[in-house]
C-alpha cells in the first residue's frame, strides 16, 4: 500500500511540473536556447557573497545578469558595483548555479498538504569555459554540500523497523556519477549537513534530485506538518579543494543515520 501510493505521487509529481512548463511558468534555469543547451552550456559563478538584507549566500553578478538567471537581488557587493544574486526556489525548479537553496511551498511558514515536490541541480561535467564577462574557469564539481538549515518532516518508525522513513519524506536520487549514503530523509534535521559524492571526470552534466513526498497511509490520517530550507552547495575542486571533506563510515546503511548525532558523525567528518 505504502509503495504504491508514492509510486502515484510521484506520477503527480511529473504532470505537475510539466503543466508548470506548459503554462509558461518555465523552471528556474540559466539563460537556454534549448533544453539540450542546459546540458551543453556551462556558465561559471563570478563569487560568492552574503546578502546584507537577508543573510543568504548568493553569487555576484550585475542587476540585469541576476534577472535574467532567474536570481533575486539581495544587497550587493564588490564594493556596490554589482549585486548579490539569491537564488531560493520550491517546486518544479532547477538550478546550475553554484549556491542555491530549496524551500517547500509556502516558506517560511509551514505546510499542511498531501504533496510531492521535486528540486533539480544541474551539476556540469568538468570542462574550461568562459564567465558573463569572458574570464576562462575552470568547472570540475567533485561533491555537493546539502545543509539543513531548515527541515522538519515526520518522524521515522521507531518500531519494528527503527529509522525507517514513512510515507512522508525526501529522497536523494541521482543520475550517473553521483554517490550518496541516504537516499531518504525524515524526522528533524535542522543545523545538520551532509555531502553527495560527484564523479568530476564525467563527459556530459548530471542531474542530482531532492524529491519531497509527503502523504498519509489512509485518507482519513491527520496530514502532517513540514517545512524545510536546504543551502545547496556545488564544490569545484579546481579552485576549492580544500573545501571537499571525505566520507566515513562507507558501509553505513540509511536506518543507521536517522538519528541527529549519528547522522553528522556518519555523514561529515
Amino acid at each position: 500500500m505504502r509503495s504504491s501510493t508514492c509510486v502515484l505521487m510521484m506520477l503527480s509529481l511529473a504532470v505537475a511540473c510539466s503543466l508548470v512548463a506548459t503554462n509558461g511558468l518555465m523552471p528556474f534555469r540559466p539563460p537556454i536556447v534549448s533544453i539540450n543547451s542546459l546540458f551543453n552550456t556551462v556558465t561559471f559563478p563570478k563569487g560568492q557573497c552574503n546578502s546584507t538584507d537577508t543573510g543568504l549566500s548568493g553569487t555576484c553578478y550585475n542587476s540585469e545578469e541576476c534577472k535574467t538567471l532567474g536570481g533575486t537581488a539581495s544587497g550587493t557587493c564588490d564594493n556596490g558595483l554589482r549585486v548579490c544574486c539569491v537564488f531560493q526556489k520550491s517546486c518544479c525548479n532547477i538550478t546550475s548555479e553554484a549556491i542555491s537553496y530549496f524551500i517547500n511551498p509556502s516558506y517560511p511558514a509551514s505546510d499542511q498538504t498531501v504533496h510531492a515536490c521535486e528540486y533539480r541541480i544541474n551539476i556540469p561535467s568538468t570542462r574550461q569555459g568562459k564567465s558573463l564577462d569572458g574570464e576562462i574557469t575552470t568547472s570540475r564539481i567533485c561533491q555537493v554540500r546539502l545543509d539543513f538549515e531548515e527541515f522538519t518532516l515526520p518522524e521515522p518508525e521507531t518500531f519494528p523497523n527503527g529509522g525507517q522513513c514513512l510515507l512522508s519524506k525526501m529522497m536523494l536520487t541521482g543520475s550517473a556519477g553521483v554517490t550518496y549514503r541516504v537516499a531518504q530523509l525524515c524526522g528533524v534535521l535542522t543545523g545538520q549537513h551532509m555531502y553527495v559524492e560527484v564523479n568530476p571526470d564525467l563527459e556530459d552534466s548530471t542531474i542530482f534530485s531532492l524529491v519531497a513526498i509527503i502523504g498519509v497511509e489512509n485518507p482519513s490520517d491527520p496530514i502532517p506538518q513540514y517545512s524545510w530550507k536546504i543551502k545547496i552547495t556545488q564544490i569545484n575542486c579546481a579552485t576549492d579543494n580544500y573545501l571537499r571533506v571525505k566520507m566515513s563510515r562507507k558501509d553505513a546503511q540509511p536506518h543507521d543515520l536517522m538519528n541527529d548525532t549519528e547522522f553528522e558523525f556518519s555523514l561529515v567528518r
